[in-house]
């Protein structure tokens, strides 16, 4: 169910020094261990509910897309679920992520490179869902316009004023996507805030964002290795897009229990917004 959180906008937000379980965009040191292939196979080779609701989420925020849309997918690590539900329903779409493995991931499968991750099943689930052919041929042809539609995988650096390498991008988007980003190189609320406001910079006025967020967790691994962000619940992603300048009357909130079960979060957090 979608809850309008409004009326929770003024109610006080406490700093929390908790971990979370979350992709990371600008990394500290320890990230130059994170592996990409590994990270897929344990988080993506399957579909549990969780991921399912996922899908669900970016596919109907899709719904209201545009088709002439421009959208960016910011901090998408080596993971294509905005591509796969949203690139054939809008005009064009760029990723970026600040890992070079990462973005060499996103570029084997881009051009369809034999050793790249294999996305069938879930490109085959998000059909289902849609009411579309699952066949062999139509996950292909979904693969072609996912090719076709994603013209660019750039880097980018939260941490830098202007976060996007190419600064003529400058509010330049209709929509911006990000799937547990931001929270990896918040130490607190203020910069989690200052995050969400350089992703409102890059979009359009009347621009709308499309956030997913790992909700209380304390840490994720990948293999033998561990990281850390900071947590976020309801009232924090709701604070940070009401500062951010997002009209609060559209910012809606959605969420899905934790299925990770060996990881200690509550679940996702899912997050639309516009600017005025």
């Amino acid at each position: 169910m979608i809850v309008d959180y409004r009326d929770r906008l003024r109610q006080s937000l406490p700093i929390q020094t908790l971990r979370t379980h979350i992709l990371m965009t600008t990394p500290p040191p320890s990230y130059d261990q994170f592996d990409p292939c590994q990270y897929l196979n344990e988080y993506y080779a399957e579909l549990p509910p969780e991921n399912l609701a996922m899908l669900g989420f970016l596919t109907r925020a899709f719904a209201d897309v545009p088709s002439t849309a421009h959208v960016l997918d910011f901090g998408a690590g080596p993971m294509l679920y905005t591509a796969i539900t949203g690139a054939h329903r809008v005009r064009e779409m760029h990723l970026c992520e600040y890992l070079p493995a990462n973005r060499d991931e996103l570029t084997r499968w881009l051009s369809d490179q034999s050793d790249a991750f294999d996305w069938r099943k879930t490109i085959r689930e998000v059909l289902r869902s849609e009411g579309f052919s699952t066949s062999d041929e139509a996950v292909s042809a979904h693969e072609s316009l996912i090719r076709e539609r994603v013209t660019r995988v750039m880097a980018c650096d939260l941490l830098r004023e202007y976060p996007l390498e190419d600064e003529s991008l400058r509010g330049t988007y209709d929509v911006l996507v990000s799937n547990m980003c931001a929270e990896a190189v918040s130490p607190d609320l203020v910069t989690w805030n200052a995050h969400i406001a350089k992703f409102a910079g890059l979009l359009k006025p009347s621009g709308q964002i499309i956030l997913t967020v790992a909700k209380q967790s304390s840490a994720y691994s990948v293999g033998k290795h561990s990281f850390t962000v900071l947590p976020l619940n309801e009232d924090a992603v709701i604070a940070g897009l009401h500062a951010a300048g997002f009209a609060p009357d559209s910012i809606n909130i959605d969420h899905a229990a934790a299925t990770h079960s060996i990881h200690p979060y509550e679940g996702l957090i899912f997050a639309t917004a516009r600017k005025p």
